[in-house]
């Protein structure tokens, strides 16, 4: 493995004035191994408006159901997993709008 990324999990912590959620997030830095999307995964993605930013393997045991996450200093959200066998998890990122709030 020879690339990081962060996992991040949100929790709603409470609201602000305008009933808005205020969350509370814990980041979970993890090496990971950095490969391209496959032709079949950026057209079957595509076809439900999907666009693959990236594809990054990690150890199952690392992740615990994150759905944000930043790698290579952009924050995107994890729209796919696959446990390809007991030490290969692969996340799919795609750039995602809203996640900074």
């Amino acid at each position: 493995m020879d690339d990081l990324i962060v996992l991040i999990s949100r929790k709603i912590v409470g609201k602000d004035a305008r009933m808005k959620a205020i969350y509370e997030e814990t980041r979970f830095e993890t090496l990971c191994v950095s490969e391209p999307v496959s032709r079949s995964e950026f057209f079957a993605a595509s076809q439900i408006g999907i666009n693959p930013e990236a594809l990054v393997i990690v150890s199952p045991v690392e992740y615990h159901g994150e759905k944000i996450a930043e790698y290579h200093g952009q924050r995107m959200s994890i729209y796919r997993t696959y446990k390809r066998n007991d030490n290969e998890l692969e996340i799919y990122l795609q750039q995602a709008l809203g996640l900074n709030a």
